[in-house]
């Protein structure tokens, strides 16, 4: 993988087997220095993240733009561009006592991990905090097991609408941090999207900035846990 400026210059490249627990990274001196200003911006930014999404593409891990929260033991993603709300309801679940993970960069691990052996009868996730945070501050390192991936967006009441799988997957990929070039790259992640889809429930939270919100989903995954269905 080699990341380029704006003049086609390589910044920095990375050198390894797809399936690694160790890769080169090589850089050019001075506009790895001149573009990124220090070597630890870079791995706290665009570096850091792509060597964790290559680590992760083979063992059922993928990494989103949008905000995790343990909501009483059960992990929920907040999925979402720019702008609609993740830093918000970070906010609004740390008041009310939950534990936020991120409120930028949520990581998503499959357990266990395809190929493990164990197996189980649909495809469970954890989700993970990252060292990667918005304006909201939140970075934790912890996880919990997830239970519910909400596509968020502002609207004048709160309101969770399910979406299907097919729904959801238009959405999730235009969150998903996914190297779209390399089909050998591609190709793992796309079947841990489709994993995720077919055992995770999937909805739209259209919301208000206020406290009840939280209760919303309070109750939401509440009835999930209990089995009563999406």
């Amino acid at each position: 993988m080699v990341r380029r400026n704006q003049e086609g210059v390589a910044l920095w490249q990375i050198v390894g087997p797809l399936l690694f627990n160790r890769a080169t990274v090589s850089w050019n001196p001075a506009r790895f220095s001149e573009f990124y200003g220090s070597y630890e911006r870079a791995w706290g930014t665009g570096l850091g993240l792509s060597l964790l999404v290559l680590r992760l593409c083979r063992q059922g891990g993928l990494v989103f733009h949008g905000a995790a929260v343990d909501v009483d033991g059960h992990g929920v993603l907040f999925l979402g561009i720019s702008g609609t709300g993740k830093s918000t309801l970070s906010r609004l679940f740390d008041a009310a006592g939950a534990t936020v993970l991120t409120d930028e960069r949520p990581v998503l691990r499959q357990w266990p991990a395809p190929g493990s052996g164990e197996a189980l009868p649909a495809a469970a996730f954890r989700v993970y905090g990252s060292p990667w945070p918005s304006s909201a501050g939140f970075a934790r390192n912890a996880w919990a097991p997830l239970r519910r991936v909400y596509f968020i967006e502002h609207g004048e009441t709160d309101r969770v609408t399910p979406l299907t799988p097919r729904e959801a997957f238009n959405r999730l990929i235009q969150v998903a941090t996914i190297p779209w070039q390399d089909p050998e790259i591609l190709d793992p992640c796309l079947e841990t999207v489709g994993r995720l889809l077919q055992s995770m429930p999937c909805a739209v939270l259209s919301f208000r900035p206020t406290p009840a919100v939280v209760e919303v989903i309070r109750a939401d995954v509440c009835r999930l846990a209990a089995g009563a269905g999406p």
